[in-house]
């Protein structure tokens, strides 16, 4: 530490430390202070302490200046004090991606909560330029997958069935190359319920570098016919019991069917031999991540479109939001940062596929004209980037 030029702050001795802080920076020096004193507990920034208020009290404003930054991607590594299991889901490289990020300079009398603000705003923009290096979602679920092998991964609350990661990825790729055969555009329409058939469709279709479109089926003929026509869905790929279901309680889907061609889940299962589902269960045990992802998806960049949202359509025509890869993927990490994600830790998915859960109130795309992902924004409001949030 004395090779460094540490100062220690120590209980007793700050008044010392204060006086050597002032001392440097009138000598020319740069000090670099972290004003919270200790280590963050939650990821989040602490409270500033006023300590260096006090250590630059008696300085000119042309002896000095602060320079506030801030550092990002330290939260999950294994110097800080998240879970274990976040730690383990964050350490998968050998060289962790750390950005230190650098705002304007301040006045040397900026107070604790000006230079505080001023770290914030920092941290925004590191988290932007974080999220823009994010694997998309079919590349992250594949890594993971890889590394749980034989855990389950998903169960059912009615059924027996309980899969692992590997027969999930193992259906997975069964779907993806039906849909693949089936369905060359790039939107496509789900009518599924959450259930584990859902899930894997969702998936294959992501995988498949797709916008998936889970439609809204408590929502009206009329409204479901206006999205799928917003969002130019020519294939919607659904389970003959769920569509049975729904008939016997009033909702007749048959309408909707007219003008799209319709892929029914049983009847996509039974076109895979058990043999090639031998092999596909070979293949997502023996093969690593990227070569699953080279095999059976499609490279998309972080900001593809990866899903339309549509209102119920309950207050005139149905809303609807285009989320990117970037945006969900965002939100996963923001998610399991808040969360300080645990080993035992389960999600419980007792909403409906079309349903989105984290939503807030900003505005729209101001482009005027097309969205950057090409479709027409007088069909939708747009989901922004800022601080990777789902925003609609």
């Amino acid at each position: 530490m004395k090779f460094f030029g540490v100062i220690p702050i120590a209980a007793g001795h700050s008044r010392e430390a204060l006086e050597q802080i002032a001392q440097l920076l009138k000598a020319g020096e740069v000090v670099c202070l972290f004003p919270e004193g200790a280590i963050s507990r939650n990821g989040h920034l602490g409270e500033f302490k006023t300590g260096f208020e006090r250590a630059v009290s008696e300085l000119d404003e042309d002896d000095a200046v602060i320079l506030p930054f801030y550092l990002r991607g330290l939260w999950g590594s294994r110097f800080s004090r998240s879970s274990s299991q976040l730690q383990e889901n964050r350490n998968t490289r050998l060289r962790s991606q750390i950005i230190v990020a650098f705002g304007k300079p301040m006045p040397i009398h900026a107070t604790a909560v000006e230079v505080k603000h001023r770290v914030s705003e920092i941290s925004i923009d590191a988290w932007e330029q974080h999220t823009k290096h994010l694997d998309p979602l079919a590349l992250a679920w594949l890594k993971t997958a890889k590394k749980r092998g034989s855990a389950i991964t998903v169960a059912e609350a009615r059924g027996k069935q309980t899969l692992s990661s590997r027969r999930f990825m193992a259906g997975v790729f069964t779907f993806s190359r039906l849909m693949k055969k089936r369905s060359p555009e790039q939107n496509i329409g789900l009518l599924i319920p959450t259930s584990t058939a859902g899930l894997m469709t969702n998936m294959a279709a992501l995988l498949l570098g797709k916008t998936v479109v889970n439609l809204n089926y408590t929502a009206s003929l009329q409204a479901l016919q206006s999205s799928l026509d917003k969002a130019e869905i020519r294939s919607i790929y659904t389970s003959r019991q769920f569509i049975k279901k729904l008939a016997a309680r009033g909702l007749d889907m048959t309408p909707l069917f007219a003008h799209v061609d319709v892929y029914y889940l049983e009847d996509l299962a039974g076109e895979i031999s058990t043999l090639g589902k031998l092999w596909l269960l070979v293949c997502a045990t023996v093969l690593p991540a990227g070569w699953l992802y080279m095999l059976y998806g499609r490279r998309i960049p972080i900001e593809a479109p990866a899903a339309i949202l549509f209102s119920s359509g309950s207050e005139g025509e149905p809303k609807g939001v285009l989320l990117s890869q970037r945006n969900i993927m965002a939100n996963i990490r923001q998610v399991s940062d808040v969360l300080d994600t645990q080993a035992d830790d389960t999600i419980m998915a007792t909403l409906p596929l079309f349903h989105a859960f984290w939503a807030d109130g900003h505005g729209a795309d101001a482009s005027g004209g097309r969205h950057p992902c090409g479709l027409p924004s007088r069909s939708y409001r747009y989901a922004s980037h800022r601080q990777g949030h789902c925003h609609i």
